[in-house]
This record gives C-alpha cells, sequence and structure tokens, in this order.
C-alpha cells in the first residue's frame, strides 16, 4: 500500500472553502489506505483540523459521525493517531508561557482541541475491542513513547518559532516569540491530560475573572478561585458571564467524555474496572486543586437550584439572551452530573498499584482515597450545611411550596391546580440532586444528622410524592426508581424512622397537591405512606417498582405505635396483601419468594393483634 499524497492546507482561503476543505481532508483520510509504522504520520494531515474550524457548529458539521466511523473503522492507527495529534497539540497549547493571552495566544485552536476530542472519543470507547488501543494511548509509559513525545514537541515548537504570523481577519490563530515547557515526566498522557484540563478550569480570562487588564495578562494564568461565593468564599452573587460559562463547560463536556467509558461496559465489570481518568481526578489530584474545583462545582448547583426571593436572577438562570441561558443550564448541568460522578466513584482495586505509582506512594501504603468523598465528609459549619440543604433539596419541595404559597385561592383553585400538576415536569437536575443528597447523607456524618433532625419528613414525602406522580411516565423511570431507593434507605434510618410515628403536622398535610391527599387525614407520616403504598400495589403499580414498595411495608409496619395505628392500617395492608398473593398472581409468577417472606412478615403483626382482640372480647 502506498503512501496518500497529502498537501499542507492553505490558511488564507475564505471561511466556507475552509470548512469544505476541512470535510474532504477527512473523508480523504477515510477513504485511502496509509501506511506507516508505531504511528508516525505526518504534521500537518492533522493540523487542517483545529486550525480551520472557527466555532463549535463547523466541528459538528464537517465532522459527521458516518466520516467518524468511516476512519475508524478504514484506518485505526490513524484514527488514533489524529486524537493524540489532538492531545499533543492541546498539551502544547496549556504549556505556552510568557504570552500575551488576548493577543498572542491561539484561543480558538485551543479549544477546537477541546471540541474535538468531545467529538472523536466516544467513537474509540464504543468499540470494546480497541481498549488495547485506548491503554495504550492514555496510560503507556515506555521509555520509546516518551522520548517519541519530548521529540514531537521539541520539533513542532522549533517550527512555530520560525513561522510567526499575527492573527488572521478569519478567525484563525496566533503565534508569538514563546517558551514552551517540555520535560519529559514519567506521567502517563492521560494523567497530564487530566491535569491541564482541571487548569483550564481555573485560568485567567478563559474560566476565572481576572483583575489583570486584558491586555496584559499572560496566558495559561492558574488561579485556583472558586467560581460561585458559598464554600470557601464570601461574598454576593454577580450576573453571571456567558463568555467564562461557554468555556468552563467545554471543558467540563470533555472532563465527562474522558470519564464515560463505563458507559459501554456491562454493568458486572463497572465497577471491578471503573474509570481511569476518574480514578486520577478523585485520588491523585493535589489538595488545593480538588478543593477549588469541590467548591467551585458545589456551589453553582447550590446557587442554580436555590429558591431565593431574587428568583432566577439571584439564581443565574435570567439571562436576556436566550442563548446565553441555555448555555448556563448546560453549565449547571454538567457541573451537577460531574460533581455526582465524583462523589459516588469507588476507585477500583485494580487501580490501586497505578495510583501509588502516580503519586508517589508505596503499595504498601494503605488504599488510595476518593478526595472528593472525603473532603464532602467533612463540611460541618451550619453555613454550609444550611446552603447544601436549600440548594440540593428546594427542587425536591417545590410541590409543596408551590401549593403553600397559593393557600389564599379558593378550594376550586387549588383543585384545578392538584390536577394540572400531575403533568408537570420534575425540575432539571432533579434525579442528580437526590443522588447528591444520597451520597452527601451516607458520607457526612454532620449533614445526616443535620438532615434528619431538620428536615428529614419532609424529604421523605417529597420522594413519596415524586415516585407516586411519576410512577407510570416512562421518561422518568430512573428517577423515580432513584427516589424509591432512597425512600428504603431513609426509612431504615432509626433517627428518621421515629419521626414517621409522630403525628402529620396540619399544616403541612396542607400543603400537599390534592392529587397528593387521600381521602381521611392520617394519623402518622408512616400512614400516609402506607396508604399510598397499598394504593399504588393494588392497582396500576408498575412491575418494577412492587419489591420496592413490598420493602417499604415491610420496614414500616414493624413501627407499632399503639392499637388504634394497627386499627386503621388493617384496612389498607390486608386488603392489599389478598390481591398480591392472590392464586391467580402466584400462577402467573409475578410474586417472588422475597416479596412472600415480605408479605408474611409484615402481615404477622396484625394477625397477632386481632387474635389479642379476639381473645380479648371472649
Amino acid at each position: 500500500m502506498g503512501t496518500a499524497e497529502f498537501r499542507e492546507p492553505d490558511n488564507k482561503v475564505n471561511q466556507n472553502n475552509s470548512k469544505l476543505r476541512a470535510k474532504n481532508h477527512l473523508i480523504r483520510l477515510s477513504n485511502q489506505s496509509i501506511s506507516t509504522n508505531n504511528f508516525k504520520f505526518p504534521d500537518y494531515l492533522f493540523t487542517i483540523f483545529w486550525t480551520q474550524p472557527t466555532s463549535l457548529d463547523d466541528i459538528n458539521n464537517f465532522i459527521t459521525t458516518r466520516e467518524i466511523k468511516d476512519l475508524r473503522d478504514g484506518n485505526i492507527q490513524l484514527f488514533v493517531s489524529l486524537i493524540r495529534a489532538v492531545i499533543d497539540h492541546l498539551l502544547q497549547l496549556t504549556s505556552l508561557k510568557d504570552v500575551k493571552l488576548e493577543s498572542q495566544f491561539p484561543v480558538l485552536e485551543l479549544f477546537n482541541c477541546v471540541r474535538l476530542l468531545t467529538k472523536l472519543l466516544p467513537f474509540l470507547y464504543e468499540r470494546v475491542e480497541l481498549n488495547g488501543f485506548i491503554n495504550e494511548l492514555f496510560w503507556s509509559v515506555s521509555v520509546d513513547e516518551k522520548e517519541k513525545l519530548d521529540e514531537t514537541r521539541r520539533s513542532t515548537i522549533n517550527s512555530e518559532k520560525k513561522d510567526i504570523t499575527s492573527t488572521d481577519a478569519d478567525g484563525s490563530s496566533s503565534r508569538s516569540n514563546s517558551t514552551c515547557v517540555t520535560s519529559v515526566t514519567s506521567k502517563p498522557l492521560g494523567f497530564r491530560l487530566i491535569e491541564a484540563l482541571l487548569d483550564l478550569l481555573f485560568t485567567s480570562g478563559l474560566t476565572v475573572s481576572s483583575t489583570t487588564p486584558t491586555t496584559n495578562l499572560l496566558a495559561n494564568t492558574v488561579e485556583f478561585s472558586i467560581w460561585e461565593p458559598g464554600i470557601g468564599r464570601m461574598g454576593k452573587y454577580q450576573q453571571p458571564n456567558p463568555e467564562l460559562d461557554s468555556n468552563r463547560l467545554e471543558i467540563l463536556r470533555l472532563i465527562i467524555v474522558l470519564s464515560s467509558q463505563c458507559l459501554y461496559k456491562s454493568v458486572s465489570t463497572i465497577v471491578p474496572t471503573g474509570s481511569r481518568f476518574l480514578t486520577v481526578l478523585v485520588s491523585a489530584t493535589p489538595k488545593l486543586k480538588i478543593l477549588t474545583l469541590i467548591a467551585s462545582l458545589l456551589n453553582l448547583s447550590c446557587r442554580s437550584n436555590m429558591n431565593m426571593s431574587g428568583g432566577d436572577q439571584a439564581t443565574g438562570l435570567q439571562l436576556s439572551n436566550p442563548q446565553f441561558k441555555e448555555v448556563r443550564i448546560q453549565l449547571v448541568t454538567n457541573a451537577i452530573q460531574l460533581f455526582t460522578l465524583l462523589i459516588v466513584y469507588p476507585i477500583p482495586k485494580e487501580d490501586h498499584k497505578f495510583v501509588f505509582e502516580i503519586v508517589g506512594r508505596s503499595a504498601s501504603s494503605s488504599k488510595p482515597v476518593n478526595l472528593v468523598r472525603y473532603y464532602c465528609g467533612k463540611l460541618h459549619k451550619d453555613d454550609e450545611l444550611k446552603l447544601m440543604e436549600k440548594g440540593l433539596l428546594m427542587p425536591l419541595y417545590k410541590p409543596f411550596e408551590a401549593t403553600a404559597s397559593n393557600s389564599g385561592f379558593s378550594g376550586l383553585s387549588n383543585l384545578m391546580k392538584g390536577k394540572l400538576q400531575l403533568s408537570n415536569e420534575p425540575s432539571f437536575w432533579n434525579q442528580e440532586l437526590v443522588m447528591l443528597v444520597w451520597e452527601l447523607f451516607q458520607c457526612n456524618k454532620r449533614f445526616r444528622t443535620f438532615l434528619a433532625e431538620t428536615t428529614s419528613v419532609k424529604l421523605v414525602m417529597a420522594l413519596v410524592y415524586n415516585v407516586y406522580i411519576y410512577r407510570n411516565q416512562p421518561k422518568h423511570r430512573n428517577f423515580v426508581r432513584c427516589c424509591s431507593y432512597f425512600v428504603l434507605y431513609l426509612i431504615c434510618d432509626p433517627h428518621i424512622s421515629s419521626k414517621l410515628l409522630e403525628k402529620i403536622d396540619s399544616d403541612f398535610y396542607e400543603s400537599f397537591p390534592q392529587n397528593f391527599k387521600i381521602n381521611s387525614p392520617p394519623t402518622t407520616y408512616r400512614d400516609f405512606i402506607i396508604i399510598h403504598t397499598c394504593g399504588c400495589l393494588s392497582q396500576d403499580c408498575p412491575r418494577v417498582l412492587i419489591p420496592t414498595f413490598v420493602e417499604w411495608i415491610y420496614n414500616l409496619v414493624p413501627m407499632v405505635a399503639s392499637s388504634e395505628d394497627n386499627d386503621s392500617k388493617t384496612n389498607e395492608v390486608i386488603p392489599m396483601t389478598n390481591r398480591r398473593l392472590s392464586a391467580k398472581n402466584l400462577m402467573a409468577g409475578t410474586t417472588s419468594t422475597r416479596q412472600l417472606s415480605f408479605a408474611a412478615h409484615y402481615v404477622t403483626p396484625f394477625v397477632d393483634h386481632l387474635m389479642i382482640q379476639q381473645l380479648q372480647y371472649t
């Protein structure tokens, strides 16, 4: 096979021709066989991909799914080399020093590299048989690989110094005399990429505001400044900066994509193998950097979900430009998703040795720690706990808060409002927020105690409401299951379960939406949950929720407070059990052995109570 002839692209063509040229270049790469050894392809094969696009739309338009798959399936070495070249160029740009950000640094090229990786990596991950290429690309630290990378960097920098140009009118990047840090390290490419991306999240002028005049600001000036006031930072909320939001969003997207290899693995292998990028993020990131990241993500999430008197203006979601508002919403979405990934991530055993080698500890040391989870477990100040409660739980309480705010309306108005709420959608980030609260409840003892003493009952009722309202809506299936499991976890907590036996507050009950109330007011919170659960099990309960509902009752029924309590629940539990354990259901196999044992457990107290009553009357 011969080597295809490619000439370096002409950067002076107009913008439309540049897009067409880049698209045709990718098609030619995918259609021709280019033979070479050890992934050594000429650099000019790839430079067009980060020099020609002028926006994210350009990349999405000229690099289509079909063309990427054709390149990957036609020449995997060339495809991996393209990814490697983009990463190398990104690292080169992030190591440029003494270059003025505004006039000399190629910001567009930097973000084109970020966008290209976000676009290309999923196609590398989705082919399980390419895991060998992935490990070699990101986690190999062979001597030959390090020498090759250093040689490539030196040659690239020397060529760039000989050809310094100013910024073109069409937005192409510029160069200036500069120095570049090119020291060879033993850290693998994936580790250096994560380091660079974390630095980019806190780079003055790109992702954090700077007090230095823009004309004097140097590129790649890292300032570990927390994005929003809250944990670790005092002050008032400021109007969001759309440019900073957009740049942060690009970086967060890439970090999530890098960590997304788990999506293409079988469920049984996710925990044992995990994601090496997540392993590096949560266990090998320096303290100052990881603390700044945690505070930034958490503060941004909390601000955007608070129910403050300033409305959307205070939450940062009220922007006059719809595009800016969409960017802000996507930024918050990605921040919450990344924070959730980091705090729930268990470090696989097979990564322990790798972490020790990276951080310079002996393998005999204690196992690596998820630092995000560890530091979140250390939050203990009252203002920190209240911030998390207001910022993470308020969206779950909105149905109750909305009803309470309209308490002055007529009964008919409230009834109509309750019917309309049945079609309402949950808040943007409810599923992620439920997961975050659950994880914080587990890892932070102070937050767990604070929640149990102040708002645990309200949280349980809000979760039950979401399960009840959205249980038959397929698009909310995962959210409903997450809420149902969290309810099961909470009612097993002795402190919270004791509060469920308390008499239900009449004012709180009146705040319930009409479609959530029952015919006769219950005596306790536990009664209310049991009545709703039995009603769901007796009627239109999705099969996937039946085991969880049965376990709810299994844990709630033994909390017997009085004989009157038993009398009121017998009318609900016994008929429901008769339906679930009918001969028809047993023959159809819809009732498992585990459910049978649970039913026997929670029915026994009622049978005992009835027998005692019979003995008293005889």
